[in-house]
């Protein structure tokens, strides 16, 4: 449970303490091994995902754990064990996890080919188990829109602390780079990824057995106030004497409208990153949950475009309270980016944005590793490799 709530390092102490008393225990292994990568021990998440493999080489949760840990590679023995146990026949929940650690160990090898084939075959086998419609999807975000298109947005108020700033985009798209870049400054908390918006609007939503759009249609400002209060109590944990916390659940940007409506203190950036390497990043990634768009192009290229379109229009309408971040542009001005977003949130200019690598927090998401290294370009045009 705190692991869930992303408090890793206390979840770390109790997974401890089960393995001094059962050390062959490969839940707890994999489980402290997910809490040391988020709290930066990259080494040590690995030793313990590998101490699993010498457990149960049969068990594929533990090979894509050390593969997605996305710091070094396979060793040769390694490599040659998960390709003889990938060509195994298993029950397709299983070996789905090996043909992405398969995927990923080729193309830590250059093997750029071999590595598109299983990754085909592990995004078959994910989007059967996890299917999307992608044309639903469209047709609900559309209707959607149409009722937000009646709110009265509040306009940007004088900033008080402590406030929001949602951090909304695909994922793979920069976003945790985004949030450790305000972590490092001394007035922000990073809370990551917070469930929050779309339970407290699915909650309202069954209470009066109705959808998103109808509630929208009849909330009166009571009922916007009501959320706005249940959410801040159910953020209190990050709310820790700063002017401002983040919360970056991608999947919260169809609800953009309804954060600015419900809470006029909120603010939101949106990180654009190439369309390209972005779905690409994604379909290369396999998603604990919540990405079931993730794992056929074509679903990808559509939500991709559905999210362009729908944060374009809100960025032009509340352009002082929706900011549009460029992630190459990021990558190229770090200094000039970063001091806009710090303009943007209401925050003085602090040099230690820029040394975000530092930054002594646990990260919770599938960039923890890259968001504790300096600022480079190896993202940028990755989709090349791959593109025939």
């Amino acid at each position: 449970a705190l692991k869930g709530i992303g408090r890793p390092e206390q979840a770390a102490e109790l997974f401890e303490g089960l393995l001094r008393e059962h050390p062959g225990h490969t839940g707890a292994l994999l489980s402290l091994g997910d809490c040391y990568k988020a709290m930066g021990k990259a080494s040590d998440s690995a030793a313990l995902f590998r101490r699993a493999i010498q457990l149960n080489s049969a068990d594929g949760v533990a090979w894509w754990s050390l593969s997605n840990l996305k710091a070094g590679g396979f060793t040769p023995d390694e490599m040659e064990q998960l390709r003889q146990l990938t060509g195994h026949a298993r029950p397709p929940a299983q070996q789905l996890y090996f043909e992405f650690a398969l995927a990923t160990a080729y193309a830590q090898s250059g093997d750029h080919e071999r590595a598109f084939r299983h990754y085909q075959a592990g995004n078959r086998l994910k989007h059967e188990q996890e299917p999307w419609n992608q044309a639903e999807f469209e047709r609900w975000l559309i209707g959607l829109n149409e009722t937000y298109r009646s709110l009265d947005i509040p306009e940007r108020p004088e900033l008080t602390g402590p406030r929001p700033v949602f951090i909304v985009s695909l994922p793979r798209s920069g976003s945790t780079l985004t949030e450790q870049i305000l972590a490092a400054h001394p007035q922000v908390t990073a809370a990551s990824e917070l469930p929050w918006i779309p339970r407290i609007i699915g909650e309202a939503c069954s209470a009066r057995s109705m959808g998103v759009g109808p509630w929208v249609k009849q909330a009166d400002d009571e009922d916007w106030s009501r959320l706005a209060s249940e959410y801040m109590k159910r953020s209190r944990f990050w709310q820790q004497g700063t002017e401002v916390f983040t919360d970056k659940l991608p999947g919260n940007f169809p609800y953009t409208p309804a954060i600015l409506k419900m809470l006029p203190q909120a603010l939101v950036v949106n990180v654009q990153r190439d369309g390209r390497d972005v779905c690409w990043s994604c379909y290369r990634q396999l998603f604990i949950s919540g990405s079931s768009f993730a794992y056929d192009l074509d679903d990808l290229a559509g939500y991709w475009n559905a999210h362009r379109e729908f944060m374009s229009e809100w960025e032009s309408r509340c352009p002082e309270r929706v900011l549009n971040l460029s992630y190459e542009e990021l990558v190229d001005q770090p200094e000039q980016q970063a001091r806009r977003l710090m303009e943007f949130v209401g925050l003085p200019w602090d040099e230690r944005c820029l040394r975000f690598y530092e930054a002594d927090r646990a990260v919770n998401t599938a960039s923890a590793s890259q968001v504790r290294q300096k600022i480079n370009r190896s993202g940028i045009g990755h989709w090349k490799l791959y593109q025939e």
